[in-house]
């Protein structure tokens, strides 16, 4: 391909593809192309000395382009390009990449395309308490691991809502965290904040990457308030993330029943992000019996009202 990455409006692309054998030139080849807004066409290619060649003309203005090839030898036709099992190996050639598959809307998030990515963009909008619902419906189907969950700016360039950099990075953590901040345009304590809760996140990353699922609740109950945990193969450790997502009466107190923890083993709950204990339990030792029945009921009373807990067994 000739240029590669991104190409001037009105300036024509070169697309070639080689083939071998001796019928190759007896072959029919063509570029099928998918313009934004506009629909599909088809470009002819010509042969010479084993290489078809296809001219595209950009169109005059932006827009986005797909394209892959169909070659008909008479009998069979073959596609190359868009399609699962001609992509190429990526994944042999550089197996250190990190390839993220970001593109066509919600058509992004796909299983035949996880033979190729290590993770998905599940939405544009990267706004935190979007991000409850976005999140949610996305653990449905596909696990934390390839959940790329960013945490952006604010006021979020999607909704122009102002959310706290607390609720932004307990939210984010829940997924695959990633950061989409100018860090020249954080201010000291934002920046204190974003390293602590990075460094926290680390220690827990695997739970969340390798653990059980288990939904407390969800972010489309009436209740407004939600929660996460992922339990790890052995039991022995857990993380647990809890939201207010709606504003609540002052004498209000939610409660988390948490699931999955082995009942007889005592665990060590702390809270993570924050300065100082907050809630009564958080240092104490509960049996996964106790908290299974009786639950924790830390006091989120408002909207961005955040906690992450680090469950360990004693």
């Amino acid at each position: 391909r000739s240029s590669f990455g991104a190409v001037p409006s009105g300036s024509r692309l070169i697309l070639r593809l080689r083939a071998s054998g001796s019928d190759a030139g007896n072959c029919r080849a063509r570029i099928r192309l998918w313009q934004s807004n506009v629909g599909e066409s088809f470009v002819p290619m010509s042969y010479e000395d084993g290489i078809f060649t296809g001219i595209v003309t950009i169109p005059p203005k932006g827009c986005l382009l797909w394209y892959y090839f169909i070659i008909d030898d008479g009998h069979r036709t073959f596609y190359y390009g868009n399609n699962y099992d001609r992509l190429g190996g990526e994944g042999a050639k550089y197996p250190d990449v990190l390839i993220q598959a970001c593109a066509s809307g919600g058509g992004r998030v796909e299983y035949g395309a996880m033979k190729y990515f290590n993770e998905v963009w599940t939405s544009d909008n990267t706004e935190a308490l979007s991000r409850a619902r976005i999140q949610y419906g996305t653990s449905l189907f596909y696990p934390a691991t390839v959940m790329g969950s960013h945490v952006s700016a604010t006021p979020n360039h999607q909704t122009s809502n102002i959310t706290p950099i607390k609720f932004r990075f307990d939210m984010a953590c829940a997924g695959r965290l990633g950061m989409e901040l100018q860090p020249k345009q954080m201010n000291a304590e934002e920046k204190a904040f974003a390293r602590k809760a990075i460094e926290s996140y680390k220690g827990y990353r695997d739970i969340v990457m390798e653990g059980d699922l288990y939904r407390i609740g969800t972010p489309y109950d009436d209740t407004g308030y939600y929660g996460v945990m992922y339990v790890s193969k052995d039991k022995k450790k857990a993380v647990l993330f809890t939201y207010c997502t709606l504003y609540q009466s002052r004498t209000l107190v939610p409660k988390f029943r948490l699931y999955g923890l082995d009942a007889q083993t005592r665990y060590r709950i702390r809270e993570q992000n924050v300065d100082k204990k907050r809630f009564w339990f958080d240092g104490g030792t509960f049996t996964g019996e106790y908290l299974n029945h009786a639950g924790i009921n830390p006091n989120l009373n408002k909207i961005y009202d955040s906690a992450v807990f680090v469950l360990e067994a004693e």
